[in-house]
């Protein structure tokens, strides 16, 4: 197809868009190349014959010809209904074939666009094999609740406002039927782009975002997520976005003869000025744009800012614009845009989620969230809603306050395709959060709090927590988490098995409480979280925590877990503590846990009344006066006390002649004693019976238990086991001050190494805290854990880990190779020191590490020395015994292969004492996957290196000892290689790829010098 001397161009115009189309043209002439002639046809329907002439008028410019094309009627399109704003004139693009019969092709612009530059290099665009050239539209980046289009959800969507189009093979290919017959047949969200994708769609040729530039772009996407959509470095500078362009489009519902549009307004009023229409432009006040949810009015509530009319993240005074508002206050509180824009400069944006019921508690939370504001900083609060009512609304905003602005966001367009599981008390309020990312799009992070929350320090420290990479920051539900990791059966479903196979985490340990939240706005765009999301809603229909565990499934290992302060919930009080079912939950929690929730209790940053009973109706609970308090400065107080009084006038009228009885008197067993309540008095009486009784239940449960695991382990018990006191430890470790290792610098040097867990990482500070009090100081203590294990880096480790790096330990991350990471990236980092390993889970005594030194100086120096050793048995066919019948804990002189070290008592590597094999991950992973200390015994025995035991085998002292014993359920290497028998099987399958490992030992056992046997 050759190039045409003249470019042409076509627009369509109604007489309501006669002025935006002129506009249009006149960009057109007025930014081509005076080389360039440009022919201009103008599809008319319906206009009057004054704006014709206005239009006639533009051909007496140089190098333009004006054609108008009078459209009679519409007939062929009066069964398809208006869509929107877009109406049924669009689909003459359909007939653009047809109408120019004799073109080959055409340049279509809508008219609402700006042209910047000439159009010769898009016009000449060889389109010879394609429909058209197109430019992709960006809606595929927003998630598909966001629109209603089902073509526009494929991987290529283009928009219609700008199409080059080759009419000679549409008309070949019958386009025009085509596009026709689907539009009769299909939707009407987007009027003619939708039959466009469908029926060119697969043959059209994509170009430049430059040549359709929409206008509302920078204000939904990131320059990122463009650059990498089109494949053009987009600034990211809106301005800058906007000055790029070929050609601007307006699509959307924003247009700037209505609305006031940083930078486009002025652009637009500068061609309409050179054009015969109105100079004058009429900008829409606040009710106009409610009723087409136009741009964004809100109220700043400061003396210089009173009233303010927002655009995207810029606020500009009233005095700046020429604009008379004559409405009252209530009418600028709401945000009718489809994302809310920063109404400060800088500030700390907290968003709630809430109905009409709900106010009065949600007006309570935010109280309490001002009076513990800071007078130096802004707060922007944004209230999610669709129902609340403008009476509440102004109740509401009565809170604000210079630094403080409230606005209200209605969610309609968000949710309204959105069908959420419901039960329990919960309403569909609670899903609205998993939309933040789009409607904050405009934020870095924001602050999600539920309306039952009581803020009792400034919530700015919350949010200025570095979330780095993660999506969200949130508090552990420490109330589930028995029921997480001992899979207790929770609304018929049983929770672990549920919360690993449902929701895919696989560490149940790790699970977010959704009530305070922090959101890393850029980075769930940067990952298109919010899709996500309501993807994974159509995947679990029923979630059993409803939008919390759709949040926990998305986000998992993409969590900063903040302080249980953050979100503190009183459920663990003395009163629920003492029935036994939950002191059993409690003791389930970790350590650290605890210590955090303890100290929460007494110092609590937010209060988070969940759970069914709520303190509006029980001021008994928990700091329930504390709520009352904030309550009482509402101007909801007064409904408060109406609704509490009639639910517990509604809740006595269902008390049964039983019920009551028992309130005035009950006696009931509790553990050893009797408690027996009159009047609502509590009396506790001690029972040698119920004592006696509970002991013995006592001793039964821990023989049973003992029935059930001694059997297959019988050989634990020939250890001598014994535990540390580990609340005098904690209490040794608050107060440790010194340095733990050496600054003396030796060659080589002395590195104690070892590794961790998510499951064991709450109680390794007893072992760290004894390797660092060693009386003989190591050179390093080097403690290797996986990233993969702990995606959140230092932040997911107790505090009183991180403590004892200021006492000399170092953190190291690695690769997850498992109980491998003790030894392996040491051996890998230092191969010409000294390591000496170590296990996570025993209290090494302050000798522990001089023993091991003075036993290798002694030595040839080329042996491994090991605390702890078992010997090797052969039966009669001088075959190796099963691994249960060695000799345990042995004590001996001799340097020997058959000295089998373990791990839990400590091990002395010399340099270069393993088969260089040793590093092998893909053979030590299929040969012992595990069972590394097998691996390590049989690297030394391959390399030559024989093991001796130090003089005095050291006793185990465990940190955790029941762990050790399995009455606690916990897995451990032990239980997995012992029951199941995988150390004999992993010992074969060693010797048989590595047969000169027991020709060593039988030439030791043998005392044979040759390699013959």
């Amino acid at each position: 197809m050759e190039n045409s001397k003249k470019i042409s161009l076509v627009f369509i115009t109604d007489e309501g868009y006669a002025e935006p189309t002129a506009v249009a043209i006149m960009s057109a002439i007025l930014n081509k190349k005076q080389s360039s002639k440009y022919e201009i046809n103008i599809l008319t329907y319906n206009i009057s014959k004054s704006t014709e002439t206005k239009f006639k008028t533009l051909s007496s410019l140089d190098s333009i010809e004006i054609n108008i094309i009078k459209i009679p009627n519409l007939d062929k399109f009066k069964n398809i209904k208006q869509s929107r704003y877009i109406t049924p004139t669009a689909l003459l693009k359909f007939d653009l074939p047809l109408l120019f019969p004799k073109k080959d092709k055409i340049l279509y612009l809508d008219g609402d666009i700006i042209v910047q530059n000439d159009l010769s290099d898009f016009y000449n665009t060889d389109i010879s094999e394609y429909y058209a050239a197109v430019v992709e539209d960006a809606v595929t980046l927003t998630p598909k609740n966001y629109h209603r289009s089902s073509v526009c959800l494929n991987d290529k969507y283009f928009n219609s406002g700008v199409l080059l189009f080759n009419l000679n093979k549409l008309r070949q290919d019958n386009c025009p039927q085509k596009l026709l017959d689907w539009r009769m047949k299909n939707g009407e969200f987007y009027m003619d782009q939708d039959a466009l994708n469908e029926v060119l769609g697969h043959n059209v040729l994509y170009s430049s975002c430059w040549f359709n530039f929409i206008t509302f772009y920078p204000d939904k996407h990131n320059n990122k997520d463009l650059t990498k959509l089109y494949g053009f470095n987009v600034p990211k500078d809106k301005i800058d976005m906007y000055k790029h362009a070929v050609i601007l489009h307006y699509a959307g519902v924003l247009k700037p003869w209505k609305n006031k549009m940083i930078y486009l307004s002025t652009l637009y009023k500068y061609y309409l000025g050179k054009t015969n229409f109105n100079k004058k432009i009429k900008y829409l006040p606040a009710d106009n744009e409610r009723k087409i949810i136009g741009n964004t009015i809100t109220v700043l509530n400061d003396a210089a800012y009173k009233t303010c009319l927002t655009f995207s993240d810029k606020v500009i005074p009233l005095s700046e614009i020429n604009i008379n508002f004559n409405y009252k206050f209530e009418n600028f509180n709401s945000i009718y845009t489809n994302y809310v824009p920063p109404i400060f400069e800088k500030s700390i944006p907290i968003v709630y989620s809430s109905n009409n019921n709900y106010v009065p508690y949600l007006t309570t939370s935010i109280k309490s969230l001002i009076e513990h504001a800071s007078p130096d900083k802004n707060y922007d609060i944004v209230i999610l809603e669709n129902q609340i009512s403008d009476k509440n609304k102004q109740k509401i905003l009565t809170l604000t306050q210079n630094n403080i602005s409230i606005r209200f966001f209605n969610v309609t367009s968000y949710i309204s395709d959105c069908q959420f599981f419901l039960n329990r008390y919960f309403s569909a309020e609670t899903y609205y959060r998993i939309f933040v990312a789009e409607i904050f799009r405009l934020y870095e992070k924001i602050i999600y709090l539920d309306s039952d929350v009581l803020v009792l320090e400034n919530i700015a420290e919350l949010y200025e927590i570095n979330l780095k990479n993660n999506l969200i920051a949130a508090a552990n539900d420490i109330v589930s988490y028995s029921h997480r990791i001992n899979n207790y059966i929770i609304f018929n479903i049983p929770r672990k098995t549920y919360t690993q196979e449902i929701l895919g985490i696989d560490d149940t340990r790790y699970y977010f409480q959704a009530g305070v939240l922090v959101f890393n706005i850029k980075e769930m765009l940067k990952n298109n979280i919010t899709q996500k999301f309501l993807d994974k809603i159509e995947e679990i229909k029923n979630p059993v925590c409803h939008d919390q565990d759709i949040l926990n499934s998305v986000c998992y290992k993409k969590v900063l877990y903040i302080p249980q302060k953050w979100n503190f919930y009183a459920f663990f009080n003395p009163k629920s503590l003492e029935r036994t079912d939950i002191m059993n939950r409690y003791n389930d929690i970790p350590n650290s846990l605890k210590t955090e929730y303890e100290y929460a209790y007494k110092h609590p940053n937010i209060i988070h009344f969940a759970g069914n009973e709520k303190v509006w109706f029980n001021e008994s609970i928990d700091f329930g006066n504390l709520w009352w308090k904030y309550a009482q400065k509402t101007p909801f107080y007064k409904i408060l006390l109406k609704n509490k009084k009639m639910h517990n006038q509604a809740a006595k009228k269902t008390i049964s002649p039983k019920n009551i009885i028992l309130q005035i008197f009950s006696v009931r067993n509790l553990n050893e004693r009797k408690l027996i309540t009159i009047l609502g008095f509590k009396i506790k009486i001690k029972s040698s019976k119920l004592k006696n009784r509970q002991q013995i239940r006592n001793i039964e449960n821990q023989i049973n238990d003992l029935k059930r695991q001694i059997s297959p382990l019988k050989d634990i018990y020939k250890f001598k086991t014994k535990s540390i006191n580990q609340k005098k430890i904690d209490y040794f470790i608050k107060k440790y001050d010194e340095y733990g290792i050496t600054l003396v610098k030796r060659n080589p040097r002395i590195i104690v190494s070892l590794t961790s867990f998510p499951d064991r990482i709450y109680d390794i500070q007893y072992t760290l805290y004894s390797l660092l009090t060693q009386e003989f100081k190591p050179d390093e203590v080097i403690l290797w854990l996986a990233e993969e294990e702990f995606p959140n880096g230092e932040t997911s480790l107790p505090q009183n880990i991180l403590k004892l790096k200021e006492n000399g330990l170092s953190i190291k991350w690695c690769k997850n190779i498992k109980s491998y990471k003790k030894l392996i990236p040491a051996l890998k980092e230092f191969p010409n020191d000294i390591i000496v390993t170590a296990d996570d889970d025993i209290y090494y005594t302050k000798d522990w590490l001089k023993c091991l030194v003075e036993r290798y100086l002694e030595s040839d120096r080329h042996s491994i020395i090991a605390h702890r050793c078992h010997r090797i048995k052969f039966n009669k066919y001088n075959q190796i015994e099963d691994y249960k019948k060695w000799d345990k804990c042995i004590k001996n002189s001799e340097y020997s292969y058959q000295n089998f070290f373990t791990g839990a008592g400590g091990v002395l590597y010399p340099p270069n004492t393993l088969n260089p094999d040793c590093i092998n991950e893909k053979m030590f992973e299929t040969l012992c996957p595990t069972a590394d200390d097998i691996w390590f015994w049989g690297m030394a025995v391959l390399n030559g290196t024989k093991i001796a035991i130090t003089q005095n085998p050291m006793e185990l002292t465990y940190s955790n000892p029941y762990r050790e014993l399995l009455l606690n359920g916990d897995n451990t290497l032990y239980s997995v290689n012992g029951k199941l028998g995988l150390n004999n099987k992993q010992l074969k399958a060693l010797l048989t790829y590595y047969p000169n490992i027991k020709r060593n030992i039988n030439q030791e056992r043998f005392c044979i010098k040759n390699n013959n046997i």
